[in-house]
């Protein structure tokens, strides 16, 4: 029932879901927190399934439980390890993206409300002054754009660091 909820939500458009919330209520950061929430817990519950499920299959797991291996043993033993730098990766990954959203909500000027600062309503400010003062936006834009970069490859790093099966190709 979980997943078709998640089959439900990936069908709507995330972005247009987070406009509406946004225009129909005051936006601030405990919304903002929820809607961020909403769109990342679908690849979260998707993802961890489908690593479970595949995990499960693999013959040593399946040799474990003719050996009268607890389930409680297989998790931890064998899922979970290999569990880890899947949910490791995808969160710095899914970090990138919230990110991205949470800046272009504020700079359509739904986002979080001036005075607090927010990357994409800086841009959105900075706009009006492009001529004159093109560093008001392209300031922010390049502190976005190094931001999603080091999340890409800390990804990367933690990939290679926490994977079982990538620890033997260092």
């Amino acid at each position: 029932m979980l997943m078709r909820m998640a089959d439900v939500q990936l069908a709507f458009p995330y972005l247009l879901l987070a406009l509406t919330v946004a225009a129909a209520v005051k936006p601030t950061i405990p919304i903002l927190i929820v809607l961020l929430a909403l769109a990342a817990w679908v690849v979260f519950a998707r993802t961890t399934r489908a690593a479970v499920r595949r995990e499960l299959a693999m013959e040593y797991v399946q040799a474990a439980t003719v050996l009268g291996a607890s389930r409680l043993r297989i998790a931890m033993k064998y899922v979970l390890p290999n569990l880890l730098p899947v949910l490791a990766a995808l969160t710095t990954l899914t970090l990138a993206a919230l990110i991205l959203v949470e800046a272009t909500l504020g700079y359509l000027g739904i986002g979080i409300q001036p005075p607090t600062p927010s990357l994409g309503g800086m841009m959105q400010e900075g706009q009006t002054f492009l001529r004159s003062a093109w560093w008001l936006t392209v300031i922010p834009g390049s502190v976005l754009f190094i931001v999603a970069l080091a999340l890409n490859l800390v990804t990367e790093g933690l990939r290679g660091h926490l994977d079982p099966r990538l620890r033997g190709l260092r």
